[in-house]
């Protein structure tokens, strides 16, 4: 019996019918990692006995080396795909069910639910891309800092965009950004080099640190006029 199966084991032992369904999502497959596995755990019901009851054999999973896994009811699961559409569309591309139901199939992405998720985390990027600037100008390390954590959400926000305008998911990572920048106008270069620098592939010389930072303010500006222009679907 393999971690997933064990941990998965354990919970049914803990919930019985009340555990409703578990599944991988995520970059877990997007990637076919083997390692790091996200997991999202569906309970009929969850209260604070609950969560204390299923902690140790969590905690056992968690020091396994995978994030904390995601344990929600399935009146809030299938009530959240307005307030998280980049997420859902995420999971809906990318999931493999391990136990229970097939609560995925049943859920419906809103485009203008989508568009305006974009709009949000385009503008919260760059205020907080603007603010870090402010506060770090003189520090070309401290700048630095800012590079790989806007990787995931510049990421997440290109791959809605696609869904959008009806193109297929993409799992490598540069074609998601090249097919983006055709799609919405703006250079390419600045995030395929923070990419990179995320992966180890290349990493960002310090020198250029102001020219990247500069770079990506200008194309996230470009970016969110792209996603204000198709509003309302």
């Amino acid at each position: 019996m393999n971690k997933i199966e064990n941990y998965v084991k354990n919970l049914y032992e803990i919930f019985s019918e009340n555990l409703k369904s578990v599944f991988i999502y995520g970059s877990t497959l997007r990637y076919e990692q083997k390692d790091n596995v996200n997991l999202m755990i569906i309970l009929d019901r969850l209260s604070g006995e609950d969560l204390r009851k299923c902690s140790k054999v969590t905690k056992k999973w968690v020091c396994g080396g995978n994030p904390m896994p995601v344990f929600i009811t399935y009146d809030e699961w299938k009530c959240s795909a307005d307030t998280y559409p980049m997420e859902y569309s995420d999971i809906i591309d990318f999931h493999k069910i391990i136990f229970g139901k097939d609560y995925i199939s049943q859920i419906l992405i809103s485009k203008e639910d989508l568009r305006l998720q974009c709009e949000r985390e385009i503008k919260a990027l760059l205020m907080h891309l603007r603010s870090f600037y402010l506060a770090n100008a003189d520090s070309k390390i401290r700048l630095r800092e800012a590079f790989c954590p806007c990787v995931k959400t510049f990421m997440t926000v290109f791959r809605a965009i696609l869904r959008l305008n009806g193109t297929l998911s993409l799992n490598d990572d540069k074609n998601v950004i090249k097919c983006a920048s055709k799609i919405c106008g703006f250079s390419q270069d600045v995030f395929i080099a923070l990419l990179e620098n995320k992966t180890g592939e290349a990493k960002i010389k310090r020198k250029e640190t102001y020219k990247t930072l500069d770079n990506l303010i200008s194309e996230l500006e470009i970016l969110l006029c792209y996603v204000n222009s198709i509003q309302g679907g």
